[in-house]
């Protein structure tokens, strides 16, 4: 049986636009004018620093980070829907579901809540970048990398686990539009990630 590495914002989380603002809020008190089509572009295209490339200069990424920790955790988020029935039924079928992503431990606490509960491991931010949050899972499984598929909805995603030698299945709700030929699969609905979890254990 697979183990399946969930991605949280994008997957689980409807935050894009919550980001999006949150940056712009940011940016701007600090004398920054950000363009949502860098926005977009940092967001397809894999890099070292995600917020470079939307437009925030390396000398206030310290105290950016600090904000965000801090704030975040303020904003509006919530699942999408069907997101909570989906890893209810996932759970009670058996199907093995983690979590690794960049985002703080206590946003994703706080905006997953009691559904939390259905995966076996969460590894967060402060368990270092995505390649770790993946390597981590591998220390607690073992196993060979074809075992393990990362669900996710960008480039950076996928970019993930092709370092890492693992399957990857796209989302069709997430941050990014994937093209209509991938090779990958690609569910549209929560209830077809579902489908397709159960269906190829």
């Amino acid at each position: 049986m697979k183990v399946n590495i969930f991605d949280c914002d994008g997957v689980v989380l409807d935050s894009k636009e919550a980001h999006w603002d949150f940056y712009c809020d940011f940016a701007t008190a600090n004398g920054v004018a950000l363009k949502r089509a860098d926005f977009e572009r940092a967001i397809r295209e894999p890099g070292e620093f995600f917020w470079q490339n939307v437009g925030i200069p390396t000398r206030l990424f310290k105290a950016l980070n600090k904000t965000y920790t801090e704030d975040f955790g303020e904003c509006e988020v919530k699942m999408f829907s069907g997101i909570p029935e989906m890893l209810e039924r996932l759970s009670s079928s058996g199907v093995i579901l983690t979590m690794a992503t960049f985002n703080r431990r206590v946003n994703v606490e706080r905006a997953v809540g009691d559904s939390l509960r259905h995966f076996e491991r969460v590894f967060t931010y402060e368990d270092g970048r995505k390649e770790a949050c993946v390597q981590k899972t591998f220390d607690v499984y073992g196993g060979s990398p074809s075992q393990y598929q990362l669900i996710g909805d960008t480039w950076w995603d996928i970019d993930t686990s092709e370092r890492m030698g693992i399957g990857f299945v796209g989302v069709g709700w997430g941050w990014m539009k994937f093209p209509r030929q991938t090779p990958f699969p690609v569910l549209k609905t929560p209830k077809e990630l579902g489908d397709y979890l159960i269906e190829n254990p």
